[in-house]
């Protein structure tokens, strides 16, 4: 096979998250138009407790064959690379079939939980993505240890864009046959699965007949308990990270319902949340994600070597482009919360999930921090660390949250705050650990400039926003908005000498 750069891999990587996104844009637009915030929220309960037992089968699986392919790579022990796969596929996809059916058995169980009984339909029609996405995330992880990443970007966009298609069409159909919203929710949230199983069948193909050319080696080294020491602190942190969305489902729709909403209402309110506002906070991590995989196994061979210049060094630039991506988009979320969601979606929901989305804004500036810092604490061979900062995190936004519910004039606003001071404990528990156990820099304290620069966005798209709405319509106001204060930002970056061409080259260098 062709050796790629980890920064040609990061490039495909980038490409392929966005056609993701885009289709999953694509995918809720016209889903939200058919099934409304009520049926949404069926179908994100759903997808919520999907996502937990997804996690566990799968979050810490590629990481963990990745980080072990490279280093059995790093030696030129291919035998052992290929029986890192072998006994990390078989694992793993029965793993994955045992959730999956322990959704479809406990469906209604689980939906009674959250307090609406109806969702009991969609949960099981997203049941088998949980072992179709332990396939591909073997295979994925594979090739990841070998710096090619070109087979988790096609697998992924197969994925993506297969959810937008059938679960678009299986809803229109639905709604056409005059189904009920819970129904036809079922039907849009089995795209979800059929997308699943176009990236199985992908990767799958790609393993039988993409071979390696190097001599086969055999190897009978006991390779399962290097991947589990691996992927269980990698599963248990992202798994605990997502009980912080878990915990919204389970608490959300019944304090909802406590408080004298009706079970549609409460799914509204809820759908209304994790439709648009929490998928608007999770677009830049596009670009983050990328780039932590992509670093990974280079950061796992600098710590393995004991390059601790190098290390720093790529930590540091991991860092800087996070928050060069992210500040941005967390300024312009909250100064433009109602305008952005209401270029895509009705007026009416984008009017209830604009405080929503400006109070969580903030997150996603961390959320990135803590995407690389996670990164950097798993490649130094410290995969439990951020388990141990997640449950702090968790720990806090649920005492927040059950606190805040408490008092009226915050209500459904406890929950974005809540996230927020989330992930601001888990970043400051990983910098402390990464610093303490690693020997990594911190890097923050050099934020200064892009959030000079961020803030100078901010300031300029409400000024440039107030103006061009008096010309020109909403929607063109918005865009003309957002292309000015970006030119804005990118401006100020040139000028503060943020990122230098020599520092680009260095990273594609290192990467």
């Amino acid at each position: 096979m062709k050796k790629y750069s980890v920064f040609s891999g990061a490039a495909v990587l980038f490409a392929a998250n966005i056609i993701v996104k885009i289709a999953g844009v694509i995918y809720k637009i016209p889903v939200q138009n058919i099934i409304g915030d009520t049926g949404m929220g069926y179908f994100n309960i759903a997808y919520n407790i999907y996502t937990w037992f997804y996690l566990i089968c799968t979050a810490g699986l590629p990481v963990a064959v990745s980080i072990c392919v490279a280093k059995a790579k790093a030696y030129n022990d291919q035998g052992k690379c290929a029986r890192i796969f072998r006994v990390s596929f078989i694992a793993f996809s029965s793993l994955g079939a045992f959730f999956s059916l322990v959704m479809i058995v406990f469906s209604k169980g689980i939906a009674a939980a959250s307090g609406i009984d109806n969702a009991y339909i969609c949960i099981s029609a997203i049941a088998p993505s949980v072992f179709l996405s332990c396939v591909s995330a073997a295979v994925r992880g594979y090739y990841q240890g070998h710096g090619i990443m070109w087979v988790t970007a096609v697998s992924q966009t197969l994925e993506g864009v297969g959810k937008a298609v059938f679960g678009v069409l299986f809803a229109a159909f639905s709604s056409g046959c005059g189904n009920g919203l819970f129904i036809t929710a079922a039907y849009a949230v089995f795209g979800i699965s059929c997308g699943s199983f176009l990236s199985a069948v992908f990767c799958i193909t790609v393993k039988l007949f993409y071979k390696r050319t190097d001599k086969k080696q055999s190897c009978k080294e006991k390779v399962l308990p290097d991947v589990l020491k691996t992927a269980l602190p990698v599963t248990l942190s992202s798994s605990v990270m997502n009980l912080s969305a878990l915990t919204d489902v389970f608490i959300v729709p019944s304090r909802l319902i406590a408080s004298g909403y009706t079970e549609a209402q409460a799914a509204a309110i809820f759908g209304n949340y994790t439709t648009l506002c929490l998928s608007y906070a999770n677009l830049p991590m596009i670009f983050i994600y990328p780039l932590t995989s992509a670093v990974l196994p280079a950061l796992s061979a600098y710590y393995a070597k004991n390059n601790t210049d190098a290390l720093n060094g790529l930590v540091s630039k991991a860092y800087k482009y996070a928050l060069f991506i992210s500040m941005p988009c967390a300024v312009g979320m909250g100064v433009l919360s109602y305008q952005a969601l209401n270029v895509v979606f009705p007026a009416q929901s984008s009017a209830l999930a604009a405080p929503m989305l400006t109070v969580l804004s903030p997150s996603v500036v961390l959320c990135a921090l803590l995407a690389v810092s996670d990164t950097v604490l798993q490649s130094c061979g410290k995969p439990s660390y951020p388990l141990y900062s997640m449950i702090c995190g968790v720990s806090v936004k649920l005492l927040s949250v059950l606190l805040l519910f408490r008092i009226d004039f915050i209500g459904r606003l406890a929950v974005p705050v809540g996230t927020c001071l989330c992930y601001l404990t888990a970043v400051i528990i990983n910098t402390v650990l990464s610093e303490k156990k690693c020997g990594i820099k911190p890097y923050f304290a050099k934020a200064v400039k892009p959030a000079f620069c961020a803030s100078l966005c901010g300031v300029s798209a409400y000024i440039i926003n107030s103006i061009t709405v008096i010309y020109f319509t909403e929607t063109v106001s918005t865009l003309l908005t957002v292309i000015m204060t970006c030119s804005v930002y990118l401006f100020a970056i040139k000028v503060s000498k943020y990122i230098r061409i020599s520092e680009y080259l260095y990273l594609k260098k290192s990467i």
